[in-house]
């Protein structure tokens, strides 16, 4: 699955599912989507035996995906860092963004900044980027 912005100008991150299993075999296939998750519905049977089609269905969520206006900082000085919380390059306001042990929350752009203080020990440190009904996004940031 992949999906574009309201624009129609970018794509967006690819999900992928497996098969329920390499035994079945697909009849029908049908997704049901729009600006949330997208369903998806098969008609499966195993393969070689005369038993009665099963449905499978699934639920896909788009992937968020998260930016950083720096990916490497230094600990000599104080320094600020944008995040942007996107879903196919459309900016997703009221994402909840964890980083350094703070959270907060992406505005109507999907922007939210923290700041890496003077003295940050040294080390990658991983940044996550949630919201109910989207499949989480993380990223690094290495301060040197």
């Amino acid at each position: 699955m992949v999906r574009t912005n309201t624009a129609v100008t970018q794509f967006g991150q690819v999900r992928t599912i497996s098969a329920p299993s390499p035994l079945f075999s697909f009849f029908a296939l049908a997704t049901i989507g729009g600006s949330g998750p997208l369903d998806l519905i098969a008609l499966v049977s195993l393969n070689h035996q005369n038993k009665s089609p099963t449905y499978f269905d699934t639920e896909l969520f788009p992937a968020l995906r998260i930016q950083a206006s720096k990916a490497s900082v230094s600990n000599l000085r104080s320094t600020t860092i944008t995040f942007t919380v996107d879903d196919s390059g459309d900016g997703v306001p009221g994402a909840t963004v964890k980083f350094l042990g703070k959270t907060a929350t992406t505005n109507a752009k999907g922007l939210v900044k923290f700041t890496v203080k003077k003295g940050t020990a040294k080390g990658r440190y991983t940044v996550t980027a949630t919201k109910p009904g989207y499949a989480p996004a993380t990223l690094t940031v290495k301060v040197t």
